[in-house]
């Protein structure tokens, strides 16, 4: 067993072992919001069924997101933003590894690798159950793809959270995305001519009170990437044996397109970068993470 899941298995335990706070005993519910010990807020999300991927007729739409039924089972929280720079230094003793430190704490943290956004969910679970704050058979790990895509959707079926699709696949302003989203078209100016984070929340949110779905940084999920996954029906997560995680939501980045700002848009980066003599974990500064405090085990 690799160490990173074996450390996850040991949380996992202390934490069904043993008692939550009263306001841990909750079910997620659609409209409730949970403050963790840290002061990050999540929205409860209630199981459902919806329509995972895209038509072919979308506007920027790529192949590998074959339209199908979902069902998820059970309710879970997910980030009403995505994790700050402060929170993510608040939780890992200190560290702050983003790029765009200058934005200040409200901004995303992002370089962050893919291992960092999971070991950094399995010191939140402990940082909660010291606090009495973890909700009693629930961890904290990132979305699966169908969790964070069913959360962004909100119910919609269209492009963008908003109920619109795409107004411009060209590089610049598209006019539906401005008030969603920070992305290539918005993002930059003669002092940032790649574009730069900018602080969470001050976009609208969908329809579930989710801000920054779309954009400011990619955001990591759990799921390895197959470009055409066999999905089971119920529940379903992606490949584990593979050395690319899926990334979802675009970003402020100058080299994103604005397909890239679509609630069914995939991306796929590689856990580690392999040169001749040596092997070190890939990180960008387009790319953070928002959390899922899920039922365990699963």
């Amino acid at each position: 067993m690799r160490v990173d899941n074996l450390i996850g298995m040991m949380v996992v335990v202390a934490v069904m072992g043993a008692g939550g706070s009263s306001q841990a005993q909750t079910e997620p519910k659609f409209g409730r919001v949970f403050t963790n010990s840290v002061g990050m807020e999540l929205v409860g999300i209630e199981p459902g069924s919806f329509m995972m991927g895209s038509p072919e007729s979308e506007l920027g739409r790529d192949s590998d997101e074959i339209e199908h039924r979902v069902t998820l089972t059970k309710g879970y929280w997910i980030g009403k933003f995505e994790v700050r720079q402060n929170e993510f230094a608040k939780v890992m003793h200190g560290i702050n590894p983003s790029c765009h430190k200058k934005v200040g704490g409200d901004a995303p943290v992002e370089n962050v690798s893919w291992k960092d956004a999971v070991f950094f969910c399995q010191e939140l679970t402990l940082h909660d159950f010291r606090a009495g704050k973890i909700p009693k058979g629930y961890w904290y790990r990132l979305p699966t793809e169908a969790q964070w895509e069913y959360a962004c959707r909100a119910g919609t079926t269209s492009a963008l959270y908003s109920g619109k699709e795409l107004s411009s696949l060209e590089t610049g302003k598209c006019s539906n995305l401005d008030e969603l989203a920070w992305y290539q078209g918005n993002s930059r100016d003669q002092t940032h001519l790649l574009g730069q984070t900018h602080p969470v929340g001050q976009k609208k949110p969908n329809a579930w009170g989710l801000y920054d779905m779309l954009g400011n940084v990619k955001e990591w999920c759990m799921d390895g990437y197959h470009r055409h996954p066999k999905w089971p029906p119920k529940d379903p997560i992606g490949p584990q044996d593979v050395e690319s995680r899926v990334c979802r939501g675009g970003s402020y980045h100058c080299f994103d397109r604005n397909n890239d700002c679509r609630s069914g848009a995939r991306t796929a980066h590689a856990v580690v970068i392999r040169t001749a003599r040596t092997v070190f974990p890939f990180k960008s500064d387009n790319i953070g993470f928002r959390v899922a405090l899920v039922p365990s085990p699963e």
